[in-house]
């Protein structure tokens, strides 16, 4: 989204080192005083018209087009204002995960609606949902506080808990990586899901705590973990060594180590939402801003 150069409220340069190569890292951050709904960020994604879409604690809903911010809350249509996660369907509906279910962005109609007539809305609207997750095959799922994952194929719901093997049935984020694996952020650790097994990654493994707020694969394969106080962890996947790990900090130039949420925009840039600090955002060297 090329238009997004337009906005420069302020830059911060860092200096990372690692392994004794430097390199720059350029950040932009957005706040309540540039017209975001809130400083408290759950969720980010970019739909496939370029829009950011950013999800708040207690503000509701940003749609930022690169110049503004537009904002959604309850009197708009949301179901709460505490939104938890933010995904796009394949019909190019925005979905709206918050403390009280389900609203959805018609993108046709330009509206927000709640879905409660639907059987399966009715079933997710009855608890907190922390993330919302569509994979390549369409299927949605769904992290709940305290009721597992939910699996949805268009047809039928799969419900998974601690007792199949998930590390915690505090869901926060939901991965699928680039092979076809499912990764899952709970209150404790991670957990690895192909399908049929689990296998899960704690601080034993080398996190720097369990508490992982956010997952998601760069467009090089590596996998980046938003751990809530202490950043974000990246890890080369490719690898499989949890233990080779890079870190992105207060350190590096990160104004906050609470991280809530992480996104790859389609310029490869990194967004990077936190605890009462806006978002950081780091501008790749191949971006077009």
């Amino acid at each position: 989204m090329s238009y997004i150069k337009y906005i420069c409220l302020f830059c911060l340069l860092i200096l990372w080192s690692t392994n004794s190569t430097s390199q720059t890292y350029n950040f932009k951050n957005y706040t309540i005083e540039s017209g975001l709904a809130g400083n408290q960020v759950y969720a980010m994604m970019q739909d496939s018209k370029g829009y950011i879409w950013v999800g708040t604690n207690g503000g509701g809903v940003s749609r930022f087009n690169g110049k503004v911010f537009q904002n959604f809350t309850i009197k708009n249509g949301l179901m709460d204002n505490v939104v938890r996660d933010i995904i796009e369907d394949k019909d190019h509906n925005i979905w709206i995960g918050s403390n009280a279910g389900i609203s959805i962005y018609e993108s046709k109609k330009q509206r927000v609606y709640n879905p409660v007539a639907k059987n399966l809305f009715k079933n997710l609207t009855k608890g907190i949902i922390l993330d919302l997750y569509v994979d390549r095959k369409g299927k949605v799922l769904v992290g709940t506080f305290g009721n597992g994952v939910l699996i949805y194929d268009g047809d039928n719901l799969k419900h998974i808990t601690n007792r199949d093997g998930l590390a915690n049935n505090i869901v926060y984020s939901i991965l699928e990586d680039s092979k076809g694996n499912y990764w899952f952020g709970t209150n404790n650790g991670i957990s690895k899901y192909d399908g049929q097994n689990f296998n899960s990654y704690t601080d034993i493994e080398g996190l720097e705590n369990n508490y992982v707020s956010s997952i998601i694969e760069d467009h090089e394969g590596n996998l980046l973990f938003g751990i809530n106080g202490s950043g974000v962890l990246i890890f080369n996947y490719k690898e499989q060594n949890i233990l080779d790990i890079k870190r992105i900090s207060i350190s590096e130039g990160l104004n906050s180590n609470f991280v809530a949420s992480i996104y790859q925009d389609n310029n490869n840039d990194i967004w990077i939402g936190t605890w009462g600090k806006g978002v950081n955002k780091i501008v790749s060297e191949k971006s077009s801003i």
